[in-house]
């Protein structure tokens, strides 16, 4: 019995001999047990690095102190910093640009995305639909990149080609949604905002002061609104307008110094009728100065539609003859001579 005890006390003799040890002292690590840089931060959240031209392999952010630390492929910390408080507020802090988009609200999601209603990828291509071709899935006076989803009265192939062939880049086209009410108020209002948000210090490309707007129907109209107001702000603007209903009160200023293009077809029943703002008392002297088709500041070309009465009907009476395949074809066959022309100027 007594060896046992004196046994016991050897053991706990040694094992706290042992515990007040550290094996990797000899190598100048204080801890007892080993661990990786990331072990022995035990509340950081590590980020990897999937970039293969950095040295940086993951990122770890501890946010209980504030820090983050950036690790190289043999996971050692090359390089730690402590984050900037302000760095952290200002994305809890208001929008400064808040007050110039009254119309926007935190709860206006689709608006809110910032890589879709701000930032532009390149010089602006812009497309507007026509009466009641608004997108229910759009709010009002957002411009978005172009899905072509959700019932969007522009055809995808079709609106990358003008892109192209205009000059912009085909990933980097936007739909700028209105409400598409059939008055006159409305059309303007949406003209103005259009201007406004191409001239806003949103887009990092307004100093080039150039933009092309392709419009449909009373689209087209809302575009020269929009081209008015940026021409007196010495703006470049292009004009491709589809089946455009000519009015006298929208009219262009001027044809001004961009490509001026209208396209028409006389077989369009919508167009002729939508030269005034009730379809079914349309008033003659409300058309356009040379007829409810041709524009008198643009370059206006007839495309030959060749449909049948059944398709005539399916093309909304005629009115939706950009969406077929040959009509495109026409158009931008034009599209692209004139642009090729212009540049030469």
């Amino acid at each position: 019995m007594k060896t046992k005890i004196q046994l016991l006390f050897l053991f706990i003799a040694l094992s706290s001999y042992s515990q007040s040890e550290n094996p990797y002292e000899l190598f100048g690590y204080k801890g007892k047990v080993l661990k990786t840089p990331q072990e022995r931060m035990k509340y950081m959240v590590l980020i990897p690095v999937e970039d293969s031209t950095t040295v940086v392999t993951a990122i770890g952010i501890e946010p209980n102190r504030g820090k983050y630390y950036l690790f190289d492929k043999s996971n050692q910390i090359i390089h730690t910093d402590t984050i900037a408080k302000e760095k952290i507020a200002r994305f809890f802090s208001t929008d400064p640009l808040a007050k110039d988009y009254p119309h926007n609200s935190v709860y206006a999601f689709s608006e809110n995305r910032v890589i879709d209603g701000i930032e532009f990828e390149g010089l602006e291509f812009a497309l507007t639909h026509g009466t009641f071709a608004n997108r229910k899935n759009k709010p009002i006076f957002s411009l978005d990149l172009a899905d072509y989803k959700g019932g969007s009265t522009w055809e995808e192939i079709f609106s990358q080609r003008i892109a192209l062939a205009s000059g912009w880049n085909k990933k980097s086209t936007y739909e700028f949604t209105w409400s598409g009410a059939n008055n006159a108020k409305d059309r303007v209002k949406a003209g103005q905002m259009l201007a406004h948000r191409l001239m806003s210090k949103d887009n990092p490309y307004r100093d080039a002061k150039h933009a092309t707007l392709a419009g449909h129907s009373h689209g087209g109209n809302v575009n020269k609104v929009a081209k008015n107001i940026l021409e007196k702000n010495g703006w470049t603007v292009d004009i491709l307008n589809f089946a455009t209903p000519q009015r006298k009160d929208f009219q262009q200023a001027k044809t001004g110094n961009g490509v001026n293009l209208n396209f028409y077809s006389k077989g369009d029943a919508v167009q002729w009728f939508g030269a005034a703002d009730n379809y079914f008392m349309n008033e003659r002297k409300n058309t356009g100065p040379l007829g409810a088709r041709i524009d008198p500041f643009s370059y206006s070309y007839e495309i030959n539609v060749k449909d049948n009465v059944f398709k005539w009907i399916d093309n909304s009476a005629g009115h939706s003859y950009h969406q077929d395949y040959k009509p495109q074809q026409q158009m931008l066959e034009i599209i692209e001579k004139v642009f090729q022309e212009h540049k030469k100027l």
